[in-house]
């Protein structure tokens, strides 16, 4: 059956307005009536199809293809493979066509294809145009041209091992010679840090069969970019082995300037950030990772970096996604599980500590507290700052009952460890301000300014205005009258000496001052010495006469009993019972002010610098992980 014949037996065509929207049929009818024309010879090959939509075109070449193929199909079979249905009618009466003729069509339409993939690519349409480029790939998989610019768009969409397979397939079965597949190939190597895959990218370069792809690839240029990235690899094995998180670090921060895509610096980066407390930093810097969520041992580490961040929905899911990757014998399985449990005990309980703490329960949230740290103390992965948030609860509760000694030495213990806490700070600033300690009060509130971003420090200072009236109250209550003259200070004797005492001591203090014995000193310090030989004389007048003796030890006597009267205000008598009521206050450091000891001074008062952050495994940096109020919103509403 010719096509000739066909056309005569009356598929006539119907026309079409210009000023209508060609339908399916319209576009259908022209694909048959353009084979027509090229099998008569009236239409070119290049022509082919040029005005047809592309829908259609990639639906008649599924059918062009089942019949280069020699099947013998029929048309509802062809339906199934999403021929449209009517164009296949038309097609099938075109069965006996020389296979050339499909050929050119269906090479046509692939190469339609490919540049219709390139220009998505161009317009930043990567996954639309990638996924053209695959299908002109599968349809002609031996020319260079395609494969080379699908490497190139594979690596530009972040899609590294695919370009380097496909540049490498152009490079050993197409052409040898092809710069592009080069470039791709050595720059993927580099920007994920595949050292091997850059050398053997540079060998291939030196051995490129082509002179001009040769002079063109940088190879000099490249071998150093090669030395450097090994350099710093070599330096990062070296300090993994000494835990020198702080410069490891430093390093991977070079080194990514390099190769952004490296997984394994990527790794390296994230580990030391583990390591230096920056646990959101660390968790981030994973998930930069393309294959994080198929590696059990980094989700793992994501788990605990969350937890010590007191973030534990996505601590538990990373834990959840960790176990599902291993099989049920594993021993790390079991690990995993136990964490997990453990955290939802720890969790369960944190939050019973808000609901006390909300309700005012002060007595359950004191045990709710401690029963949590007891639980961290326990699990199967420390976490040392959450158990001194926890103390910071339990010694908030102790305040609220009134039991400051209790409170104190959890304060102190807290502070001991994490000297820039800035909740403990704030409790032992209310219990010196409560027992009227006020000076060491005022010593922890200018450390609390500027401690904590995000706090407002007027409220700071407006406590530290209040501790300053109370310390300048409690000064007055407890010194002497400044007007009141002590004449038997002056002489350096008790109030009831004998007259013998006081003609002994005033001779031998005039015999200190007297202007002979100080010609040698200096003019100030002779000044000096007159205006005390002034007072002594003044002191001995009065004291060396019975009646004005007399009158003056009356005077004193009332004087004394009067100001020991006066001075029992209720500052003085409440700091003398918060001795008696709470020893550990006032006993646990070296005195400071007033004879009362200091509870804040026994804690540092200076931050670690970075360096001694990372040698000391024993000090908790002040990091994410504080509950603060809004932490504490966030960990309710989860």
């Amino acid at each position: 059956m010719g096509a000739g014949g066909d056309a005569e037996e009356g598929v006539e065509l119907e026309a079409v307005r210009e000023d209508e929207p060609m339908t399916d049929l319209d576009m259908s009818r022209a694909c048959v009536e353009s084979c027509v024309r090229f099998r008569e010879g009236t239409l070119k090959s290049s022509h082919v199809f040029a005005s047809v939509s592309c829908p259609i075109l990639h639906k008649l070449e599924e059918a062009l293809f089942c019949f280069t193929a020699n099947t013998t199909e029929d048309a509802s079979i062809l339906s199934s493979k999403n021929a449209t249905p009517v164009v296949l009618p038309f097609l099938v009466r075109f069965v006996d066509f020389d296979n050339k003729v499909f050929l050119e069509f269906h090479q046509i339409m692939t190469d339609r294809k490919f540049r219709t993939g390139k220009q998505l690519c161009t317009e930043g349409k990567l996954e639309e145009g990638l996924k053209l480029m695959k299908e002109a790939v599968d349809i002609n998989p031996t020319k260079a041209e395609f494969r080379g610019h699908r490497a190139y768009w594979l690596q530009e969409n972040g899609q590294f091992d695919e370009a380097k397979k496909e540049a490498l397939t152009v490079l050993i079965k197409l052409n040898p010679s092809y710069l592009m597949a080069y470039q791709v190939y050595y720059n993927s190597c580099l920007l994920t840090g595949d050292v091997r895959g850059m050398q053997d990218a540079i060998l291939r370069m030196k051995s490129c069969p082509g002179r001009v792809t040769k002079s063109r690839c940088k190879i000099e240029e490249n071998e150093q970019i090669l030395m450097i990235l090994k350099e710093f690899c070599v330096r990062l094995t070296d300090l993994e082995k000494t835990k020198n998180f702080y410069e490891i670090l430093k390093i991977c921060k070079e080194a990514l300037k390099i190769a952004p895509y490296s997984n394994e610096i990527l790794v390296k980066k994230g580990i030391a950030l583990f390591g230096l407390k920056r646990f959101a930093e660390s968790v981030e810097a994973f998930k930069e990772i393309p294959s994080y969520s198929t590696s059990f041992r980094l989700l793992d580490i994501m788990s605990k970096a969350e937890y010590l961040s007191l973030k534990f929905p996505p601590a538990m899911e990373y834990n959840r996604q960790a176990i599902d990757l291993l099989n049920e014998a594993a021993p790390e399985r079991k690990n995993l599980i136990k964490f997990r449990e453990s955290m939802a005990a720890i969790s369960e309980e944190i939050k019973e500590v808000l609901i006390a703490m909300q309700n005012k329960d002060w007595k359950s949230m004191q045990e709710r507290a401690a029963n949590t740290k007891n639980l961290i103390n326990s699990g199967s992965y420390k976490n040392e700052r959450l158990k001194l948030q926890m103390m910071n609860f339990e010694a908030g509760a102790f305040v609220q009952q009134k039991k400051l000694d209790e409170a104190f030495v959890l304060v102190n213990e807290v502070l001991s460890a994490w000297d820039t806490n800035y909740e403990a700070l704030s409790i032992l600033v209310d219990i010196n301000i409560t027992v009227g300690k006020y000076h060491d009060a005022l010593t922890d509130l200018e450390r609390l300014k500027g401690m904590k971003k995000g706090v407002d420090d007027q409220m700071v200072d407006r406590r530290i205005l209040e501790a300053k009236t109370k310390q300048q109250e409690m000064k007055h209550a407890t010194e002497p009258p400044t007007r009141f003259l002590n004449l038997y200070t002056m002489l350096k004797l008790p109030v009831g000496a004998t007259d013998s005492e006081i003609r002994s001591q005033y001779r031998n203090l005039s015999r200190t001052y007297h202007p002979d014995k100080t010609r040698h000193l200096s003019e100030a310090e002779q000044n000096d010495a007159n205006n005390r030989l002034l007072k002594i004389q003044t002191a001995y007048g009065i004291l060396s006469d019975p009646g004005r003796r007399n009158n003056y030890d009356k005077g004193l006597a009332a004087l004394e009993s009067r100001n020991k009267t006066d001075s029992k205000n209720g500052l003085v008598i409440r700091l003398e019972e918060n001795r008696k009521k709470y020893p550990k206050v006032f006993g646990l450091a070296s005195s400071s002010e007033e004879g009362i000891p200091s509870g804040s001074s026994a804690t540092p008062t200076t931050a670690p610098s970075p360096e001694s952050t990372v040698t000391s495994k024993k000090r908790v940096q002040q990091e994410d992980g504080v509950i603060s109020p809004d932490k504490v919103k966030r960990f309710k509403a989860n």
